[in-house]
């Protein structure tokens, strides 16, 4: 018995001793390296006698697990941080830790940046993070933070500013204009602001305020990303996505000019090559030329069930676009070649000349455009300065009678014109082919130019063109479309031209005893499904009429999930 216990014993010992080394050897290889300001690069980097440059703690803390902390001030970077995986940085807060880099070189130049998180393996893990510190490039220094063919990464409650071509770039390693062999796989962008970086030079790039190439599931979520600072200044928002998958761009607010100088391509998002599942929503665009263009050679689906969602955006200008200046368009699809599987729908645009642009995008060249869908969007005061008849929707093949344009649903929207504007519904302008155009359950209000709410142009080889069940108010040509020639199965029925009801001037939905009100047809689209409506038939426009009988009863105190706290007590009103 005796032997028996002691054996227990030995065996209790053993496993603690084993269960201390394991977290000796933890600590032992897991570092905090300091940087303050008073520190020197000659001390050894501890708590008590810390570094003075980030240049110094990046040769320094090179362990999986290191640490690079930041204290309160102002530091002077002047050199390339190189950063190894599972090697994370972190200062007080963006107000309080403020370094300001200088360094420079020539574009392009992908594998360089004041902090660089590169390495050569493709989709290395970099389990790491950057937080609470400012980066100020001071509009000199080229590029902010790079990473490259590295995945995991989380850039949190970070300021990114004033750098010359890139605030953060992303890339696959390699070539970012090639297919990659394996995408960078779920980096994290934040609770950051970026803002005032990139700008026109012209041979290369404009530079950005973010790039983005070869990356897979890639979250930009929740930032403040603002280019309102200079004159000229061409650097989007949010750019390329070439050769990525699943990335999603929500809830963040975007800050254009509405007029960037005599600048043209006043975009906040352009993409280029998206090969699937790319999302973009609950987001905020305020200004700017276009506000999401999808561009490059394609625009496909790949592996997922659509190329691209964008919903439950707004899309705001205060003033009216100037066409001489560049195109003003809350959404263009201009992929060249392949444009395919688009949702757009749940979104807010107001005072853009063009709530949906469809354009060929490369002179000469034969384009394919496919199952695009936009629809339960309200576009309200569309207009531009320019005198000249004007539609809200317009799909533009002009380039190449090879163009084959099929699948393209407008419906369930609501479209209204800025008052004594020149404006009309939707035009159809191709020269290719021309097929299952469809428009149903649309209102057109106060768009008073002649062509009425739509005007199909006698060009190309058109079929199935389908107007049912739209209602038309204050618009041209007798609420009527306008229509050229003859398109073989052509269906015009189901139009009601009568007032809307509105509830007011500025609230778009229905009113109870609108004639828009279960007077729409059930739509049924791919991935999306049956589109919801609440009583006995859908309404047409944008927004279903709510009858007393389904709006729910909710007491004026509840328990309720809020962001930022798991519960709590809040007041709700519904209306």
């Amino acid at each position: 018995m005796q032997c028996y216990l002691t054996k227990i014993t030995l065996m209790k010992k053993i496993f603690l001793i084993f269960i201390t080394l394991m977290l000796l050897s933890i600590s032992g290889f897991t570092t905090n390296y300091y940087v303050t300001v008073g520190g020197s690069d000659s001390y050894a980097g501890t708590i008590g006698s810390p570094f003075a440059t980030l240049d110094k703690a990046s040769t320094i803390a090179i362990l999986p697990g290191d640490s690079i902390i930041f204290g309160a001030g102002s530091f002077l970077h002047t050199t390339q941080a190189n950063i190894q995986p599972q090697v994370s940085i972190r200062g007080v807060d963006s107000t309080q830790t403020v370094i300001n880099c200088t360094y420079t070189f020539t574009p392009p130049n992908f594998g360089a940046a004041c902090i660089v998180l590169l390495s050569a393996t493709e989709n290395t893990n970099g389990n790491q993070s950057i937080t609470r510190l400012k980066l100020n490039g001071g509009l000199t220094a080229t590029r902010g933070i790079l990473i490259r063919g590295r995945g995991n990464v989380l850039l949190e409650k970070i300021s990114v500013q004033k750098f010359f071509v890139n605030g953060i770039a992303m890339y696959a390693n390699g070539n970012p204009y090639a297919q990659p062999t394996a995408r960078a796989d779920g980096n994290i962008i934040r609770y950051c602001q970026v803002r005032n970086c990139g700008d026109g030079i012209v041979g290369w790039t404009y530079g950005s305020l973010i790039d983005c190439y070869g990356q897979a599931n890639t979250q930009v979520i929740y930032n403040k990303l603002i280019n309102i600072d200079r004159v000229n200044h061409t650097a989007d928002i949010f750019t390329r996505l070439d050769y990525s998958v699943g990335v999603k761009f929500m809830y963040n607010d975007c800050y254009k000019p509405d007029i960037d100088g005599t600048e043209a391509w006043n975009f906040h998002v352009e993409t280029w090559n998206i090969q699937g599942g790319c999302e973009f929503a609950y987001n905020n665009f305020y200004g700017g030329g276009i506000a999401l263009d999808f561009g490059g050679a394609i625009n496909t689906k790949g592996t997922y069930a659509f190329s691209v969602k964008a919903y439950n955006n707004n899309f705001i200008r205060t003033t009216a676009g100037d066409e001489s200046k560049g195109t003003h368009a809350a959404i263009h699809l201009e992929s060249t070649t392949d444009c395919s599987d688009v949702y757009v729908f749940n979104n807010y645009i107001k005072n853009f000349s063009y709530a949906l642009l469809i354009s060929d995008g490369t002179a000469g060249a034969a384009s394919y455009k496919s199952r695009l869908y936009f629809f339960n969007n309200l576009a309200e005061d569309c207009q531009w300065v320019q005198s000249w008849a004007m539609p809200v929707v317009y799909i533009d093949n002009t380039e190449s009678p090879s163009s084959v344009w099929s699948d393209i649903y407008i419906v369930n929207n609501t479209f209204t014109a800025k008052a004594g504007k020149n404006v009309y519904g939707i035009n159809v302008n191709a020269v290719g082919t021309t097929n299952n155009i469809i428009v149903k359950n649309n209102i057109f209000y106060n768009l008073t130019n002649s062509l009425g709410i739509a005007n199909f142009q006698n060009k190309g080889t058109r079929s199935n063109y389908i107007l049912q069940n739209n209602l038309a108010y204050l618009c041209g040509n007798s609420n009527d479309p306008t229509v050229a020639g003859t398109i073989t199965g052509y269906s015009y029925t189901g139009q009601v031209k009568s007032d809307p009801l509105f509830i007011s001037s500025t609230d778009f939905r229905l009113q109870s005893t609108s004639p828009a009100r279960n007077t729409g047809q059930i739509i049924n689209l791919p991935v999306i499904g049956q589109l919801a409506y609440n009583e006995s038939a859908p309404d047409i426009g944008y927004s279903e009429y709510i009858p007393s009988s389904i709006v729910p009863s909710i007491s004026s105190q509840t328990n309720v999930n809020c962001y930022g706290q798991s519960t709590g007590n809040a007041t709700i009103s519904v209306t």
